[in-house]
């Protein structure tokens, strides 16, 4: 298994500890015990893109400034690959479609997993948890696959624009630079 994120599970308390690990360094640094009552659509929002922000400085791959890859763990089970993915979005275009290709050591695009965001659910803050099985084709040849992540609209036959990424590598040619490249898979 591949863990290129933070430790545990993709869930909201895991990016909030996360937050205080990150600011308990600081000196001054202190919990203050508050009150609970529910929260507001607009403290919801802000604790999103906070969350957002903290898991973007160790990866992240946001496009167009709506719907950020903030986490993926990938694992090899036989000739299955799964994908598990955390996202959040301040907004999802209707038709959203995330592409996932396997390129071999050439480059060339040997299998991939297309799926759609519709009918995926935000959490209160904006966060979006997938699993994603693909099934590598029987003719599909043992060796070192590179994943390739990005996002489109099919209907309008356009790639959402790659607007900024942390600890993974944009991918440089032709419409391919609004993906990135994640990681290797085995096969």
């Amino acid at each position: 298994m591949q863990d290129h994120n933070a430790e545990g599970s993709f869930d909201d308390m895991v990016a909030l500890r996360d937050i205080h690990d990150l600011l308990s360094a600081h000196p001054r640094f202190r919990v203050i015990p508050v009150r609970q009552r529910p929260l507001r659509n607009r403290t919801r929002s802000s604790l999103g893109r906070l969350i957002k922000a903290v898991g973007m400085l160790k990866f992240g791959a946001e496009f167009d400034g709506k719907v950020t890859l903030l986490a993926y763990r990938m694992q090899r089970e036989g000739r299955r690959i799964v994908l598990d993915l955390r996202w959040h979005a301040t907004e999802v275009p209707d038709g959203l479609v995330t592409f996932i290709h396997f390129l071999d050591e050439k480059g060339e695009l040997r299998f991939q997993g297309d799926y759609a965001f519709d009918g995926q659910t935000r959490n209160a803050f904006g966060m979006l948890f997938w699993r994603r099985e693909i099934q590598v084709p029987p003719d599909v040849p043992e060796g070192a696959y590179r994943v390739r992540l990005g996002t489109w609209l099919p209907a309008a036959t356009r790639h959402l624009p790659l607007t900024r990424f942390r600890g993974c590598d944009q991918e440089s040619v032709g419409w391919c630079r609004n993906a990135v490249l994640l990681a290797t898979v085995n096969i």
